[in-house]
């Protein structure tokens, strides 16, 4: 579980990372809470003020420029995404 907080490879765990992930659920706890109440008593659906959106915004944006600073100061490596493919065709043997 304490795995999604440590930085790659089961290093120290990360202050930001913990930082965010809390910010996000506390922001959507409040707003599903919110909703939830409002629902119960009756109430429509309450959208996601700017403030609330600009902050998750903020937080998510603050944890990327963090990745690429340290990537860019040779500390870590950059984020990277590798995409296989495989294909399903036989091999075809050529008789001459």
């Amino acid at each position: 579980m304490l795995d999604v907080f440590r930085g790659e490879k089961g290093g120290k765990i990360s202050m930001m990372r913990v930082t965010s992930i809390m910010t996000v659920f506390s922001v959507l706890g409040v707003f599903l809470a919110h909703n939830i109440l409002s629902m119960l008593r009756g109430s429509s659906f309450v959208s996601m003020g700017a403030q609330e959106a600009m902050l998750i915004t903020l937080v998510m944006g603050g944890k990327a420029v963090q990745a690429f600073a340290e990537a860019r100061n040779g500390k870590k490596k950059p984020p990277t995404t590798t995409i296989t493919t495989t294909t399903n065709e036989m091999p075809v043997d050529k008789k001459e």
